[in-house]
This record gives structure tokens, C-alpha cells and sequence, in this order.
């Protein structure tokens, strides 16, 4: 696997947890802005487009927050799945916590692909030096 491969891996890995911190810390601003609105009496229209308004853009992101959770975890499965270098029964570990727990994806990215068993190459075998 070359580095961009790695790369692309690493964002894929991260992303929705990424925009789940921002999702969280719009929604938590918006909801002081409207509780700070409701307690200075403003009219509910002002509430209302404030509502309209920013928790749309929120909706946005969560749309393409979930889509990335959806595609990571296909690409992390079918990439654990193909694995070579690890056993059966740590793959069946692996796919049932990146069904269950979004941390589990993070977790392989950062054992088996930055530091996981380099497979070795066709032709190539185990040399031994005498000295």
C-alpha cells in the first residue's frame, strides 16, 4: 500500500468523527444562541429563521458525515476482510466491531495499516547473514 493509499485511509478514518465534533459544537452554539433569544424576549419568527437558518447547514453535514460513516465502514470491512497478514478469528473481531463501535475503525487504521506486516513480494525470501 503506497502512501497516498494511506493517506486517503487516514482521512477516510477520521472524517466522521471529525464532523461529529463539529455537528456537536454548531448544535451546543445554537442552542445557547436560542435559549440567550428566548430569555431576552425576542419574537419566535426571529427564533424560527435562526432555526431555519443554521440548523440546515447542520443537517448538510450531518448528510455527508453519514455517508462518510457508511463508506468507511464498507472500505475498512472489505480492507480487513482482504487482510492477509492477520488471523481468521482477530478478522471476525475486527468486522464485528466496525459494525458496532465507529472507534474500532480507528483502531485498525492505526495497528494494521500504518503498522501493520509489510506482505512480502513475489520471488522475494528471508535472507540470512553469516558473519
Amino acid at each position: 500500500m503506497n502512501k497516498k493509499e494511506k493517506m486517503w485511509l487516514g482521512f477516510l478514518a477520521f472524517a466522521p468523527f471529525v464532523t461529529a465534533v463539529i455537528i456537536n459544537g454548531m448544535v451546543a452554539k445554537n442552542l445557547t444562541s436560542i435559549i440567550a433569544m428566548i430569555f431576552e424576549d425576542a419574537f419566535f419568527s426571529d427564533i424560527l429563521v435562526l432555526i431555519l437558518k443554521d440548523y440546515s447547514f447542520i443537517f448538510i453535514l450531518w448528510a455527508i458525515s453519514c455517508s462518510l460513516s457508511l463508506v468507511q465502514k464498507i472500505v475498512y470491512i472489505i480492507l480487513a476482510i482482504k487482510n492477509k497478514n492477520i488471523k481468521r478469528t482477530i478478522k471476525i473481531l475486527y468486522v464485528i466491531c466496525m459494525v458496532f463501535f465507529e472507534i474500532a475503525v480507528m483502531i485498525y487504521f492505526y495497528l494494521e495499516v500504518l503498522h501493520g506486516k509489510k506482505r512480502k513480494k513475489k520471488g522475494e525470501e528471508d535472507t540470512v547473514w553469516i558473519d
